[in-house]
């Protein structure tokens, strides 16, 4: 199995996160968009969030002080996919076109459309919660699967969950002990999971892909290339409608799609339809943790180099090819580009 910052932890408040989950892990960071910006969906707002989500067009977060935003294509009238509900949330996950977040103590809302009660969670708490097209699916704390709206099939898995994952009309569910359970509509195979022990999970429209315990990832149902997707070091991965993204154990992204992924590091990530968001790795910039003025200095750049960037391209980030490559300059073009907001 990878050994990475993201293996599964379970937080004080009873949340799973980490691999598990779009919930909190931890780290709060700057939010990057990137692809299709058509209704504005990867225009984040300012400031730092602990989570992300998207759908088709609409983008979703929580904020460092557990409130969400939303932002991007908004249908109007009730079932606004940007209408996000108040009070403090520590997961959020977003389907086709439909939200769902869990509160932070452990009950679950949604908003967006909602034709078919997808955005009417039943009492109770929640580890996770995952968006599907006209459905939705929970894990509970004694990680158990409850699903409601539109359903396909009430074969939910048994034995204990770690994590689901929905996608037009299934859901794939990854167990205690690695291995997969599927079940809704088959269409195109989405049932079909391969064998083998997995660390993670994400769906796509008529599609699935897995990350195998031993770093291969993996994909069934519709026809998706797996692009960079399957190289070494991905510990994480993400699916939108058409396309799934990775973060490596270096922070960086891969992905099914062109190379269209911003440079940097980042924690966790989110795809919708032709676009992504990801969160920066936060404040490594102060690397070497000094505090006295100024704090930001040649020898951060330095420790950067060391800790996050051996191999990295963007560590020489203004492109320079005269000796020495790596200069003052690359670390204030770096501040620039990778590290706002961090002090």
């Amino acid at each position: 199995m990878p050994t990475s910052p993201f293996n599964i932890r379970v937080a004080a408040c009873g949340v799973v996160v980490g691999t598990c989950c779009a919930g909190v892990h931890g780290r709060q960071g700057s939010v990057v968009g990137f692809g299709q910006n058509t209704f504005g969906q990867t225009n984040v707002p300012p400031g730092e969030f602990v989570a992300v989500a998207a759908l088709g067009a609409t983008s979703a977060g929580i904020r460092a002080d557990g409130t969400l935003a939303a932002w991007g294509l908004n249908d109007g009238g009730p079932w606004s996919q940007t209408l996000v509900p108040a009070g403090t949330y520590i997961a959020v996950d977003g389907g086709w076109e439909h939200f769902l977040a869990i509160r932070t103590d452990g009950t679950a809302v949604g908003w967006g459309y909602n034709s078919f009660g997808e955005t009417e969670p039943p009492p109770g708490q929640f580890l996770q919660v995952a968006a599907g097209k006209e459905f939705s699916v929970g894990l509970r704390p004694d990680h158990t699967v409850v699903q409601w709206g539109n359903v396909q099939s009430s074969a939910v898995p048994t034995g204990p969950v770690l994590k689901i994952a929905c996608g037009y009309y299934f859901s794939v569910a990854l167990r205690a002990d690695g291995t997969l359970y599927a079940w809704g509509d088959n269409l195109l195979g989405q049932l079909n999971v391969p064998l083998g022990t997995y660390v993670d999970i994400a769906c796509g429209d008529l599609w699935a892909i897995a990350l195998r315990a031993d770093g291969q990832v993996v994909s069934w149902g519709a026809s998706t290339p797996l692009g960079n997707l399957n190289t070494p070091g991905v510990v994480r991965i993400f699916a939108g409608r058409s396309f799934a993204l990775g973060v490596r154990a270096d922070g960086t992204l891969a992905g099914t799609s062109a190379s269209f992924y911003p440079p940097g590091s980042f924690v966790t990530a989110a795809a919708g339809d032709g676009f992504g968001l990801a969160i920066m790795s936060p404040c490594y910039a102060n690397c070497d943790g000094s505090t006295a003025v100024p704090r930001l200095s040649a020898n951060d750049f330095q420790c950067y180099l060391n800790k996050f960037s051996v191999g990295e391209s963007f560590a020489n980030c203004d492109g320079s090819t005269n000796v020495p490559a790596l200069t003052a300059n690359d670390f204030q073009c770096f501040l620039n580009k990778f590290a706002a907001g961090c002090s």
